[in-house]
């Protein structure tokens, strides 16, 4: 007699053929496992983190620069030419501001020469500072003495009620003459073009 406790066993299923379908499943789904675990185990002994070489150099030159002062160029006197008569004070006279303004338009167009000659090879911009310093001392020295001459006096002063240049007297009657020839000659122009209208309206009647 059967154990009432004892599980029956189905005799049929021992006679039925496996499901070959699942046993593949199986069989794949364990062959993934293993591909997906080879290949996670690869990826970490390559470190993809590592750097290349080119990496590592711009690296290094970003960290060499950082924390480095670099030196800053101070800027130029004046910025523009149109800022140069600016500078100077309106309260001075007009001797002293010409004065200041041929000065000033030197050390400016020393500053755009020295610019241009940096970029060229084996320029030295302490020698050619010093020379700026040697002619802006001479130039100095020479406007000291157009002021005592009375050069500069002259070119601020208007001159009243002095005649004009007789070389401006000429050109000035010369060019009068080009234009009254000028009138003149359109003119006949204007006179030609009258007669040529009249005939051709004589011809079409």
């Amino acid at each position: 007699d059967p154990d009432p406790g004892e599980k029956k066993v189905d005799p049929e299923q021992f006679l039925k053929p496996p499901d070959i379908r699942a046993v593949s499943k199986k069989n794949v789904s364990s062959h993934e496992m293993a591909d997906k675990r080879s290949h996670r185990s690869s990826s970490l002994g390559k470190s993809p983190l590592r750097p290349s070489p080119k990496r590592l150099r711009r690296s290094w030159r970003r960290s060499s620069l950082k924390g480095t002062k670099r030196r800053k160029s101070l800027p130029p006197v004046h910025q523009d030419v149109t800022e140069l008569s600016k500078s100077i004070s309106l309260d001075l006279p007009e001797i002293d501001r010409l004065s200041m303004l041929l000065l000033a338009s030197f050390q400016f167009s020393a500053q755009k020469l020295e610019h241009i000659l940096k970029q060229s090879d084996g320029f030295s911009p302490e020698a050619f500072r010093a020379n700026v310093q040697s002619v802006s001392e001479d130039l100095k020295r020479y406007v000291e003495k157009l002021k005592r001459d009375g050069t500069l006096k002259s070119c601020v002063e208007d001159p009243k009620g002095a005649s004009l240049d007789s070389a401006l007297d000429e050109s000035v009657a010369e060019v009068k003459e080009y234009m009254a020839r000028f009138a003149a000659e359109c003119q006949s122009w204007d006179q030609l073009l009258l007669r040529y209208q009249e005939s051709a309206e004589a011809m079409a009647r």
